[in-house]
């Protein structure tokens, strides 16, 4: 607990939450003149791990009210009991709580409530599902980032590597509604239930929706699926004392559980392996940990949010005014915060693994053979391939193009025996963001 007498102390009087909880509980005078204590949640420690972490924040320009963009958002959650350990709503330099009032779009980050309701309605990490080309609806073809098909993939495979495809065929499969719902009993108020606007669609499922999420109620979300499928609604507060000492407010932890635990561990199961060789490959912090990347189609929105079983945080990343990244994707900037951030938070945390229910089995990976039709849909490719290395395109009588300097990367990365996923994290800490040359290689969710 950290009392914060708020005559002389604007910690809380910083954090719009903390502040307008307090104004509409007992007026504004009694946070500004009542001389009042105030206990936070707040730990001290993780605060200052989570100010570090910004140094992997790039610096793209400064908009017409002097703030520099983009914005960042990170908030730390204690899925035990929803107390808020850390939070930052951007660089400082204004008053607006953009981990808690920030309302925008998760991107792949929404993904995992997908496979949480396809756990938890009888799939499991083993179950086949196909990634090729379907119009789900008139015009609307996703593709996967890297612009390929996978064919027949596992839905572990699926969720670790962010394929978008497998992910609307889940939600279709089990019904978008019951992910609406999965998603609303996991503490998102943003979504949109009726109406024209409503998010009980298949575009739900990759993220797009009618207005979006914030990084607090992610953070609770994923650290829900983390505590066994037990949610605690986040809060800022244990108690507060006025100035003759006595409790005016006291925070009552209500412990619900909003999923079954099997579900939740089969789900954190997959998503552990995101770390190892999933969009964040090579990024685990030493200890048991699962997570998921986020990024918006049009770049304008970059996300990780990870936990461990005592702690889960949400970094975002974007333009207040809307203006695209530059190509950042969930595994650059955002995952680098996450993860100096974690790496640091926890130093003097005692290691904890996720409990396993009773009766839990993990299916192996399933021995998937793809039909011939699709080897030699793939032979095809491979072929077209060849052909651009060998300079398909040179004009007769003329020497062959030398290789592109995309395909030199690829081909030194290959001779020197380094994953892409390597790559990009190694890319990600020197704050390179995936453009130019590094774009395509880097494109992952």
């Amino acid at each position: 607990e950290i009392p914060l007498r708020l005559v002389g102390s604007e910690m809380c009087i910083r954090d719009s939450n903390c502040s307008q909880h307090i104004i509409e509980e007992f007026g504004a005078d009694a946070l500004y003149k009542g001389g009042l204590k105030i206990y936070t949640t707040l730990d001290l420690d993780m605060q200052a791990a989570a100010a570090e972490s910004l140094k992997y924040l790039p610096d793209y320009y400064k908009d017409d009210y002097q703030l520099t963009q983009p914005q960042v958002a990170l908030v730390a959650v204690d899925p035990t009991n929803g107390y808020i350990k850390a939070m930052i709503g951007g660089r400082g330099q204004d008053k607006f709580n953009r981990a808690v009032l920030a309302v925008r779009q998760p991107g792949s980050a929404f993904k995992p409530f997908v496979y949480l309701t396809a756990m938890d309605n009888g799939l499991t990490a083993a179950t086949v599902v196909e990634d090729k080309e379907y119009e789900f609806a008139p015009g609307w073809k996703p593709k996967n980032s890297d612009l390929q098909w996978h064919g027949k993939v596992s839905l572990r495979t699926a969720l670790k590597k962010s394929y978008n495809i497998p992910t609307i065929l889940v939600a279709q499969q089990v019904g978008p509604e019951k992910v609406f719902q999965m998603a609303k009993n996991l503490g998102i108020t943003t979504l949109i239930e009726d109406g024209h606007y409503t998010d009980i669609n298949l575009s739900m499922a990759l993220g797009g929706l009618s207005k979006g999420t914030t990084p607090l109620e992610m953070a609770a979300a994923y650290g829900t699926i983390g505590n066994s499928g037990k949610y605690n609604a986040p809060t800022a507060i244990i108690k507060i004392v006025d100035r003759n000492g006595k409790v005016i407010f006291e925070h009552k932890q209500e412990t619900k559980t909003v999923v079954d635990a099997k579900a939740a561990y089969q789900t954190v199961d997959i998503m552990r392996d995101v770390f190892v060789d999933g969009t964040a490959g090579g990024a685990g912090i030493g200890r048991p940990a699962a997570g998921k990347t986020g990024t918006t189609d049009d770049y304008k929105d970059a996300w990780f949010v990870g936990f461990t079983p005592n702690l889960s945080a949400a970094v975002w990343i974007g333009d207040d005014n809307g203006r695209p990244l530059d190509y950042m994707y969930g595994s650059g900037a955002p995952l680098s915060i996450w993860h100096e951030f974690m790496v640091n938070a926890l130093a003097n945390v005692p290691v904890a693994n996720f409990v396993r229910p009773a009766g839990v089995v993990i299916p192996p990976e399933p021995d998937i053979k793809n039909d011939d039709k699709d080897k030699d849909k793939d032979k095809d490719k491979d072929k077209d391939k060849d052909k651009d290395k060998k300079g398909a395109t040179s004009v007769p009588g003329e020497p062959p193009k030398p290789p592109s300097k995309k395909d030199r990367i690829r081909a030194g990365m290959k001779s020197a025996g380094i994953s892409v996923a390597v790559f990009c994290a190694v890319i990600s800490t020197a704050v390179c963001f995936c453009k130019n040359a590094y774009a395509d290689i880097c494109k992952r969710q």
